[in-house]
């Protein structure tokens, strides 16, 4: 049983010792959101990892067990900015391999008409 979701099956597996994702897309804004779960280790310590996107650290030394502990999912967003037609997510490990249940990429439009007067 995966805690905190409604969308169990999204953390029934994960992806492991993967070091970049790259997605190419037009310049821009976009909110990458990041889904993690600890699946396999039962003890704090034994996996640790960064993620980076666009050369900037978006989670220092991650340790999913010592956070959460075992199958809890959890999700991170980041708003991020795109210049060169590719967004790239890495992950490097310090200890162990990195992990990752799903990851989502959103554009983000500005919003160009101005909220309306309140009453």
């Amino acid at each position: 049983l995966i805690e905190n979701t409604a969308h169990t099956p999204l953390f029934n597996s994960t992806r492991e010792g993967m070091s970049e994702y790259r997605f190419d897309l037009p310049a821009g804004d976009y909110l990458l959101t990041l889904q993690f779960v600890e699946l396999v280790h039962n003890g704090p310590g034994l996996r640790r990892f960064s993620v980076l996107a666009e050369g900037r650290t978006l989670l220092q030394d991650l340790d999913l067990y010592a956070r959460w502990g075992r199958n809890y999912a959890v999700a991170y967003r980041f708003a991020v900015r795109v210049d060169d037609g590719q967004l790239n997510v890495e992950f490097p490990a310090s200890v162990g391999l990195a992990t990752v249940s799903a990851i989502g990429v959103q554009a983000v439009r500005p919003d160009r008409r101005a909220p309306g007067v309140p009453g």
